[in-house]
């Protein structure tokens, strides 16, 4: 492989537009180097990104400091999305009939039980259990070009984990006032886990809300366009060569929402994954 000595034109050009994102310059030169290294480096971790940089001459660098730079530092990753579906919503007028089309995939993570989202499951593709992240994405697309405009991790279902700790420690009292606390915080934690848990399914299933907030994009209002959201597959059924549940938009699954002069179709869940 070839030494990395610096961040190629092109991207350098890419990343530009999202400089505003990021806190400090140096900060935003260890990610525009991280990015090339994930799309030209063969080993994709951070060590592997590293090793192949090629730094000029009394300029401070360190592993450790792009490490801090890509997962550390407080850059405004909240507004990463809604600043990018901005940039790109220009792009998206007038250009006739607009697809948004959303899926799941596995994001396996071998070394990596501690990252969030991660959990050790079966996963149907490689048939065995695996450490991995459910991510959904959503793109948009029309007949010249096409876009991501939303990337989000399922948070991991444990809650079964947690009612069972739960159940196995409870006590008849608590004399101390910290244990009382203590088990009240617990229990306070289960409820968020629950609360905040959600099928893969219905994580899309709120796309036309998601889309049309003005606190994460406006994408309905930014993009002129004739918008349809088609339903997610379910698993693949490997015994049948086919898909169970086949993307549709039928009005079995779907419902309307008018946005003006455009027509949204709203996702309803189909499984219970």
């Amino acid at each position: 492989m070839v030494p990395l000595v610096g961040v190629p034109e092109t991207i350098r050009r890419g990343l530009a537009p999202y400089r505003e994102v990021f806190c400090r310059a140096e900060g935003f030169e260890h990610i525009s180097r991280y990015v090339t290294g994930l799309i030209l480096s063969p080993n994709k971790t951070l060590q592997g990104i590293y090793d192949l940089q090629v730094w000029a001459p009394g300029v401070s660098h360190s592993r450790r400091a792009m490490h801090e730079a890509v997962f550390e530092a407080s850059w405004a990753a909240d507004a990463l999305m809604p600043h990018h579906r901005a940039l790109i919503a220009g792009a998206h007028r007038g250009c006739g009939r607009e697809v948004i089309s959303l899926d799941w995939t596995y994001a396996h993570h071998e070394r990596g039980p501690k990252i969030w989202g991660v959990k050790k499951a079966w996963d149907h593709v490689a048939q065995r259990l695996a450490p991995y992240q459910t991510v959904v994405t959503a793109v948009i697309a029309n007949r010249a070009r096409l876009d991501g405009i939303e990337v989000l991790v399922q948070q991991p279902k444990r809650q079964d984990e947690e009612l069972a700790y739960l159940q196995e420690t409870v006590r008849d009292t608590y004399l101390q006032l910290e244990e009382a606390r203590g088990r009240v915080l617990e229990l306070l934690h289960h409820l968020v886990h629950r609360l905040g848990y959600k099928k893969r399914t219905t994580i899309p299933a709120n796309g036309p809300y998601i889309l049309c907030d003005d606190d994460v994009g406006a994408i309905c209002g930014r993009f002129d366009i004739n918008l349809t959201l088609l339903s997610m597959p379910k698993r693949l059924n490997r015994s049948a060569g086919r898909a169970e549940n086949r993307p549709q938009a039928s009005s079995e699954h779907t419902s309307p929402v008018a946005t003006g002069n455009r027509r949204v179709v709203r996702l309803a869940s189909q499984t219970d994954e």
